[in-house]
């Protein structure tokens, strides 16, 4: 069950033809060529789940198909569906433009003992992994196929079954971008729906006052779909992806005036050019422009606003070479730029065709780097090795074993040769250094695309610029990891989900390892109807994203809580409760921070104080300084007092700095050591002086 999917066909493969090659009994033994449904004749409704995935080599895709397999599996658990077959993978052969590609695949039934009565849809379902390289080209086209051919198999087992295909993907932003730009490659057809449409949603809005069934045939005609898209790992902002295609989003609003430019929905292009193509698109992640606006917003909190005369220099590193890479910083910038309070004479004018130098120029305190992706210098290798799930965290460190605690970076990194790129990221880093002082640089942006690569970057950067806030986006488990909180702890990231989702909906399964792997579950459990859709509508503010703090013991929520409906109030959530509100605070959490906040420290003067009116020698210096050390004593109740009823007021409103003592991102823990050690000079001072004239 947590084998690549790839990886176990691939052996299975190399394993039988090794033995049809040792053993004459194994002659004859074929390599299934065709699909062969497995169901029984009772089985009436199956849905059928493809999800693409990356098939290359890279340890890293290896390590995303593993995450990509636990987290479908996992919602189909939650679901009420087991394997029908726990100890093997299926696979077919199919040409796919072309060429013959092996196809895994799994069968999943009714589990005879569910943990919690569930609505069941489908008495079955069978999730395809399919290789996201495979369709390159006519992506679509390929995809239906595909699709005939299985609805063609199934049917011949059992014509009387009814199939419905939901798909998860794409991957990546290049590959949604190549779909659309399948997807709209007749203009005139796509007006032609477009205009169709219109007048549906029209008539749509008063269908309740007109009579007969004249809207009839043009709806089931629109609501004619071939299979539904849930994307749950494409981020990228489609303003920025339809740029350069030849319908834009001012050619989609001016060809029919009725579309309304300002209300219309950030992905609502897509989803019409791909609903006229057959294709229901179904986001279930946040758009970099909605990450990048709940960074900017956090930025604020912490003081740093760029409109601001006195405020400093923010840095943004990117990789070049993807889209992904590209256009984050974009985004971001943009974000930056808009007004915060939606003021129209303060609004920056934007254009599709800005470059992120000419949006640079516009902030003159953002600054922008790049690196090329893969700075450790890993790369595919053809052997078995290549697939292992640890090969990125442990392979180079096999380089130097004695390197102990270093994880997968190693000395040699230091080198200016070979594939590994960490020397430039140090030249980059004394190039940073060189033109922006350290106390210019308020925060800084590390904003990759691989996880390996915004970890060297913060090893890098971390200790020349101890005062700046380092922030990314997308949460994964192996920032907090204890090798790493070194160059990461207080790390802000920006993020769609946590690590899990609130406990109706993640039941017994574990927190996964990457907001990516929570979303694919999201998604699972949205096409499995588990999850309303109306609980994944990222365009109603209702789910905004989360961001995080990377503490000693792991990732800290500071998502406000009117955010997302995490505020206990009883609500429906998507997302866990957070815990350190008034409303949901624990007792003993309450009196733990009562105690160490102010009776400890009270009861800790209140012992010095009763010491010295004990050791006073003579009776008629005590009444002399009586009078100073109550006001003392009095002066470190309001202080300690003031400070409590101040973090009360301030952590546990959802939106104030948070109180931990054990997570190192708190201020709280200072400000009582600071109000202390001052409170404790004092009072040597009054010592030193009663104790000076008593002696004289």
């Amino acid at each position: 069950m947590w084998q690549d999917p790839f990886q176990a066909i691939e052996n299975h493969i190399r394993h039988t033809q090794t033995k049809r090659e040792d053993v004459d009994a194994f002659k004859d033994t074929k390599i299934p060529k065709d699909f062969r449904p497995v169901i029984g004749s009772e089985i009436k409704d199956i849905l059928i789940l493809p999800v693409m995935i990356t098939a290359g080599r890279y340890a890293e895709n290896v390590e995303d198909r593993l995450r990509s397999r636990y987290a479908v599996l996992s919602a189909l658990h939650v679901a009420g569906y087991v394997p029908k077959d726990a100890e093997h993978i299926g696979h077919f052969e199919r040409a796919i433009h072309g060429q013959t590609r092996t196809i895994p695949y799994e069968w999943f039934q009714l589990d005879p003992f569910p943990s919690q009565e569930m609505k069941i849809n489908y008495g079955a379902i069978l999730v395809l992994w399919l290789g996201e390289e495979y369709f390159s080209g006519k992506r679509l086209e390929g995809l239906r196929d595909l699709f005939n051919y299985l609805q063609e198999r199934i049917k011949n087992e059992s014509p009387l079954t009814v199939l419905t295909v939901k798909v998860f993907g794409p991957t990546n932003s290049t590959t949604l971008e190549e779909i659309i730009s399948e997807a709209i490659l007749n203009k005139n057809s796509l007006y032609e729906y477009l205009k169709k449409m219109h007048k549906y949603l029209e008539a749509e809005k008063g269908l309740g006052s007109i009579k007969g069934d004249t809207f009839k045939e043009e709806q089931i005609a629109l609501a004619k779909k071939e299979f539904e898209m849930y994307s749950p790992w494409v981020t990228v902002d489609p303003r920025l992806m339809m740029a350069k295609k030849s319908i834009t989003m001012p050619m989609f609003v001016n060809k029919y005036k009725e579309v309304q430019s300002k209300d219309i929905k950030e992905d609502a292009i897509f989803k019409l050019i791909l609903r006229q193509s057959g294709v229901d698109l179904q986001r279930s992640i946040h758009t970099d422009h909605q990450l990048a606006n709940e960074l900017v917003h956090e930025l604020r909190r912490r003081g740093i606003n760029i409109r601001s005369k006195n405020s400093g220099d923010i840095i943004l590193i990117s990789d070049w070479d993807t889209f992904y890479g590209r256009a984050l910083p974009l985004s971001f910038i943009r974000s930056l730029l808009e007004d915060p309070e939606g003021n129209e004479k303060n609004k920056q004018i934007f254009n599709l065709d800005d470059t992120i130098s000419s949006l640079a120029k516009k902030a003159k305190k953002i600054h922008t780097f790049s690196y090329m992706r893969g700075i450790d210098g890993m790369t595919s290798n053809a052997d078995d090795s290549a697939h292992s799930p640890t090969k990125k965290s442990t392979g180079t460190a096999q380089k130097n074993k004695n390197d102990a605690g270093t994880g997968y970076f190693t000395s040699s990194f230091e080198q200016p040769a070979g594939q590994d790129q960490f020397d430039y990221i140090r030249r980059l880093t004394e190039r940073i250094k060189q033109e922006y002082s350290k106390d210019k640089v308020c925060a800084i942006g590390v904003l990759g695309n691989d996880i390996y690569d915004k970890l060297l970057i913060l090893r890098a950067l971390r200790d020349q610029f101890p005062s700046a806030i380092f922030f990314t986006t997308d949460l994964d488990a192996r920032l907090f990891h204890h090798t790493e909180l070194p160059w990461t702890r207080n790390l802000i990231v920006a993020s769609s989900y946590g690590l899990q989702l609130h406990p109706d909906y993640q039941r017994a399964i574990p927190p996964f390892r990457s907001t990516y792997q929570t979303s694919l579950f999201t998604a699972t459990l949205q096409a499995l109807e588990i999850i309303p859709k109306e609980e994944i509508d990222f365009d109603n503010h209702v789910n905004t994203p989360r961001i995080f703090e990377i503490g000693h013991r792991g990732a800290y929520d500071l998502t406000p809580v009117s955010a997302g409906k995490s505020d206990s109030s009883g609500a429906k959530s998507l997302h866990p409760v957070r815990y350190d509100c008034w409303k949901s605070i624990p007792t003993k959490d309450f009196w733990f921070y009562l105690v160490f906040m102010f009776f400890l420290p009270i009861s800790v003067f209140g012992g010095l104080f009763y010491y010295n009116r004990q050791e006073t020698n003579k009776a008629e210096i005590y009444h002399t300084w009586k009078k100073y050390w109550v006001g003392f004593f009095i002066a470190c109740i309001l202080s300690f007092g003031g400070l409590t009823f101040c973090l009360f007021r301030s952590s546990w409103n959802g939106t104030g700095e948070p109180i931990t003592f054990f997570d190192g991102i708190s201020i709280w823990p200072t400000e009582l050591l600071r109000l202390f050690s001052g409170l404790l000079a004092l009072y040597f001072l009054l010592f030193f002086c009663s104790e000076h004239r008593a002696y004289r």
